[in-house]
């Protein structure tokens, strides 16, 4: 059995319920969640049973996390377009919060309350945990569900979610005071180890957070994160952004689940054997071609064109793509493909390695164009475009 450790980020948790969707596709076997901020209430809801209901509930959801403010407005600031009446709302909203001495967490507390099912968490056989962390104590408070009072989850939670701007008050009936537990640790993968688990699969979303060093020997983590930058704030988004983010950790989660190949695209592996037979049927006169348009580093006059291939052309090229990706020979012709479509939008879609190589050539004649018109002057793009579209599978 799997433990699943999410880490915090606010809105920023989108993401998880992506990466989630495709872990329960691919037949993973989840024994307990743990979380942060926002991965303490996804775990929760997860572990209850309800990842239906979790997951359109983000993508049908608001664009504020706790946050009493008006959802166009949001648009507009996410949208840069601000106007004189957001202005002024902007001016009002702040002036408020800091009169109030904080910003209520009325809108969170019933959020949290309304997907929380007590009752429902505290039966299923799945474990969970969370962190938070008491300024009252000046200590963090690692905690499992049999373990919170009874009738006090989703406050814990909201314990495990405070960010500083909100109004402090009495968060749970001890009557202490809790901040965010990302300000201490925001992947707890430790309350899992200390229920016996080996095996993991971390989600995480690159937020600001503090991350405890845990010993990872003999553990199997297999981690998720995002390979773009994730477009949903810490409290403030946009729905778009947070359906966009979604989709990512679900491609981003196939990625990693399936074995497939790519940073920037999502790429089904065909056998390499297959590949390298495609290069060794460029043709000598194909070679000398592009070492007539490209200066090669390391080539001497009488050597041999295949031996420019394997030798000079492809190893120069892995390393000056320095990605970790470019074991053999279709990573490293993916890792082209990528490195000349660095600038394009994002691209949520699975290829077969054939159908993205037939994609990209498609697309050379353009390149090639701007070559020509000096558009082009990235000496490694040039020697890309001029591989690749003798590359025939």
């Amino acid at each position: 059995m799997y433990g699943v450790v999410l880490e915090g980020g606010g809105l920023k948790g989108s993401y998880h319920l992506g990466a989630m969707k495709a872990v329960y596709e691919c037949g993973y076997k989840i024994g307990g969640y743990v979380g942060t901020s926002i991965g303490s209430f996804n775990a929760a809801v997860l572990a209850q049973g309800d990842f239906e209901r979790l997951y359109d509930a983000w993508y049908r959801g608001s664009s504020t996390l706790g946050l009493d403010v008006d959802e166009k407005e949001i648009e507009k600031l996410v949208d840069k377009k601000f106007s004189i009446k957001s202005i002024k709302y902007w001016a009002n909203f702040l002036k408020s919060n800091v009169e109030n001495k904080g910003v209520d967490s009325d809108k969170l507390k019933r959020l949290y309350s309304t997907y929380i099912d007590e009752k429902k968490l505290r039966k299923s056989k799945i474990d969970y945990g969370m962190v938070t962390v008491s300024l009252t104590d000046m200590k963090p408070v690692y905690i499992y569900k049999e373990d919170i009072p009874e009738g006090e989850v989703a406050s814990y939670v909201l314990a495990s979610s405070y960010l500083p701007f909100f109004k402090q008050g009495d968060l749970l009936k001890d009557n202490k005071t809790y901040i965010d537990g990302g300000f201490f640790d925001n992947r707890p993968i430790s309350l899992l180890i200390d229920k016996g688990y080996t095996d993991f699969i971390e989600i995480r979303t690159n937020a600001i957070g503090v991350t405890k060093w845990v010993n990872k020997k003999g553990l199997n983590i297999i981690v998720i994160e995002p390979s773009k930058k994730v477009l949903s704030g810490i409290a403030i988004s946009d729905n778009k952004s947070v359906r966009r983010d979604m989709e990512m950790g679900y491609y981003d989660a196939m990625r990693v689940l399936k074995g497939y190949i790519g940073d920037k695209f999502y790429v089904i592996p065909t056998e390499d054997s297959k590949v390298f037979n495609s290069l060794i049927n460029i043709t000598d006169e194909q070679i000398n071609n592009i070492t007539k348009k490209v200066k090669i580093s390391g080539v001497t006059e009488n050597m041999e064109p295949k031996k420019i291939l394997f030798e000079k052309i492809l190893p120069n090229l892995a390393t000056k793509l320095k990605s970790a990706d470019t074991l053999t020979y279709q990573r490293t012709i993916v890792s082209m493909i990528e490195y000349v479509l660095d600038d394009e939008k994002d691209v949520f879609k699975f290829y077969t390695f054939e159908e993205l190589l037939e994609e990209f050539k498609k697309k050379i004649p353009k390149y090639m164009k701007k070559q020509r018109d000096s558009l082009i002057k990235d000496p490694t793009e040039v020697l890309i475009l001029n591989l690749l579209k003798y590359v025939e599978m």
